[in-house]
């Protein structure tokens, strides 16, 4: 998908707050997309990061960013991010 539209997508869907798991959900949406991600998860206060951002967003449709915005999940600093 084109990532200033997975950007979009991402910043106008919300959040499904009571959707349980969100977090493990989206990690297994990542893990699917790309077997061999590393799943090294770095922290900064509440927030977490993992993989880079546009190089999984290439291989997502739009449903899939649909549903990664639904869980909360959002572009930060080139990552895939989620906010605890």
């Amino acid at each position: 998908m084109d990532i200033d539209k997975a950007k979009m997508i991402l910043k106008t869907i919300p959040t499904e707050f009571a959707i349980e798991n969100r977090f493990v959900l989206g990690i297994q949406i990542l893990a699917n997309i790309d077997p061999k991600l590393d799943l090294s998860v770095s922290f900064r206060h509440e927030q977490m990061f993992i993989g880079n951002f546009e190089e999984l967003v290439t291989l997502m449709d739009q449903g899939v960013i649909k549903t990664m915005a639904e869980l909360g999940w959002v572009e930060d600093e080139d990552s895939w991010s989620f906010y605890s």
